[in-house]
């Protein structure tokens, strides 16, 4: 039996393998999978315990998150928001117009409490997709509606001409594309100098046997495994271990998980999404920006680049340098580094203060008795 948390541990993932009188062939393996839904009902229901179900080990650590969270207030309210906003619905376009994209949802926190618009009268901000974790969703927004709750990092920044701001996002995208493809030429010639590696050792094997054939001894012929035979340690795809016809399709997040639960542990809907992938490698990473320039702004004009602290402090530095190479010809030698833009908002805060100060949480009014 085996319990794994889905999207979110919205819901658990149950896994049991039938291990009696499997011994001869790992093919025959019965193997199910399902999902249940992430609560106590259910759980009890499942486990067909009631009255002994909290264990004492269970109870301490409840109060110990009990305490952490009073101590965390980690469901304070910082205010109510009006709609979902999502991740991964759909690709983010620029200037694009999605009142629900997590990205704009970003973009306008950025805007409307980072920038700091008397030291930054023009300025671009962007970033990878890294920095937002998941979708956030209608209604009292707390701490653990944050994207970054424990990321106390500061936001960077570097002035530069507009010639090169205008240029610092791609260049920056390249970067990234061009690390993760020499990665993954790396790891292919290692793969490729162990199988060479493995080759010879098997032609060493087979040199060997023939030696000792050759000089009238009796041994035992060493072969290669038949094709299609399967070592279960080895293999990583484990799609073989279900037989044909009890082969069955896993529910995934959006499904109703179907756990036959009494009461308020009985099927909890999950609504289905669209979804996009970010993990293309044909293309370039997925990043988004928004910028603000004044009318008319000149090339050599300059302009504040505003980015979070993990892509700022190295791959951004490298593009900074690079494009400054190339608008110069090394006439400028320098190596660009991104300061801290604030000390107030940083990436642990800035959503919390946005939300606060823009979707104000209203209390209802409680309903006097007659």
């Amino acid at each position: 039996m085996l319990l794994q948390s889905g999207r979110y541990f919205d819901t658990v993932g149950w896994m049991s393998v039938k291990l009696d009188n499997n011994d001869q062939d790992a093919r025959n393996l019965e193997m199910h999978h399902r999902y249940l839904d992430n609560n106590i009902a259910t759980y009890i229901y499942h486990a067909q315990k009631s009255h002994d179900f909290f264990t004492k080990k269970g109870k301490n650590i409840t109060r110990f998150i009990d305490r952490m969270e009073e101590h965390e207030a980690l469901t304070k309210v910082y205010g109510e928001l009006p709609s979902n906003y999502y991740l991964d619905c759909k690709k983010w376009a620029k200037n694009g117009v999605d009142d629900e994209s997590l990205f704009n949802f970003y973009l306008n926190a950025v805007e409307t409490t980072l920038v700091n618009p008397k030291t930054s009268a023009n300025w671009l901000f962007f970033s990878n997709w890294g920095v937002l974790r998941g979708d956030i969703y209608k209604g009292i927004f707390t701490k653990s509606d944050l994207c970054n709750p424990d990321d106390r990092s500061a936001f960077r920044y570097a002035t530069v001409t507009r010639k090169i701001a205008n240029k610092i996002v791609r260049k920056t995208q390249e970067l990234i594309k061009e690390k993760a493809e020499e990665q993954e030429r790396k790891e292919e010639e290692e793969e490729r100098k162990d199988a060479e590696e493995e080759r010879r050792e098997r032609e060493k094997e087979r040199t060997k046997q023939r030696r000792f054939l050759g000089n009238g001894f009796r041994f035992k012929d060493i072969r290669e495994s038949e094709p299609g035979a399967l070592n279960i340690m080895e293999d990583t795809d484990q799609t073989y271990l279900y037989s044909e016809s009890k082969q069955q399709i896993a529910l995934t997040y959006g499904w109703n998980t179907q756990d036959q639960c009494e009461d308020n542990g009985n099927d909890v809907e999950h609504e289905q999404f669209d979804q996009v992938s970010f993990d293309d490698p044909e293309e370039l990473p997925v990043f988004f920006w928004g910028k603000k320039f004044k009318e008319g702004l000149g090339k050599d004009e300059f302009v504040d680049i505003i980015t979070t602290d993990y892509i700022g402090r190295g791959v951004v530095a490298n593009a900074l340098e690079k494009l400054l190479e190339e608008e110069y010809k090394g006439q400028i030698s320098m190596k660009p580094w991104l300061s801290e833009y604030r000390e107030d908002v940083r990436q642990n805060n800035l959503l919390e203060k946005y939300v606060e100060s823009t979707f104000p949480y209203k209390p209802p009014v409680p309903i006097k008795s007659q």
